[in-house]
């Protein structure tokens, strides 16, 4: 009988410590991945800038903030590349750009209406 305690009583800790496991596993991919400002250019963007329209897929301004938000990821589904400030994100590429200090990078966006953005990268 003392046997079939000690066995149950070695499962329960098993567990607890699978569940803490995935628990930590779990927070620190919500972590990384919090750090992340993406944004998707969708599939027809070219074609619709083309024809006159204002797609309206990338902010005139893009806050970053270090150790919050300091990775820029934008994800081009559209079958023409795009130049986003001083980044060039071809065709079915995706960039992720890391950012370690602030600055401001301004310059031409092929996609917004202004044909400019400023991606603006602070200190907590």
């Amino acid at each position: 009988m003392q046997s079939r305690f000690l066995v149950m009583g070695f499962i329960g800790v098993v567990i607890a410590l699978l569940v803490v496991i995935g628990a930590i596993v779990t927070r620190s991919m919500q972590e990384a991945a919090s750090h992340e400002y993406v944004i998707v250019i969708p599939e027809g963007t070219g074609e619709r800038i083309e024809a006159g329209e204002d797609p309206d897929v990338i902010p005139e301004e893009i806050h970053l903030v270090l150790g919050k938000k300091d990775v820029l990821v934008i994800e081009n589904r559209d079958s023409v590349g795009h130049r986003i400030s001083d980044f060039w994100v071809g065709a079915g590429e995706t960039l992720r750009q890391e950012f370690h200090f602030p600055a401001v990078y301004q310059g031409e966006c092929t996609i917004h209406k202004t044909a400019q953005v400023h991606i603006i990268v602070t200190r907590p």
